[in-house]
């Protein structure tokens, strides 16, 4: 299987962005939670910088574990992914940013899922 996560590099306390996490710092978390990384992409979304992770060997379970341990190692609310082409939302607080949503999420070539 193959997934597509999206990491917001910006982190939030009480609504206001207090740092942009380094790629170096994502990577390394990665690199701690996941399986093996096929290519890693910086893009700009509308609101901060995201990785864009292209992984892959992932059954959904771990797949959604993995992201949900990510969100704790970079402070994120919620993480938008893709496994095999299915959009997910994952996170402590995922709930609150809705149900994935194509239109936000960016491939590996930096276009929209929309």
């Amino acid at each position: 299987m193959k997934a597509i996560l999206n990491i917001g590099r910006g982190i939030e306390r009480n609504g206001q962005r207090v740092r942009v996490m380094s790629v170096a710092e994502v990577v390394a978390a990665l690199e701690k939670r996941v399986g093996e990384i096929i290519s890693i992409h910086a893009h700009q979304s509308a609101s901060e910088p995201t990785l864009v992770v292209v992984m892959d060997a992932v059954t959904e379970a771990a797949a959604a574990a993995a992201v949900r341990e990510l969100c704790a190692d970079l402070e994120q609310d919620a993480i938008a992914y893709t496994l095999d082409g299915k959009g997910h939302m994952d996170g402590p607080r995922a709930a609150a940013w809705g149900p994935f949503n194509p239109a936000y999420f960016i491939n590996p070539d930096g276009t929209s899922a929309a």
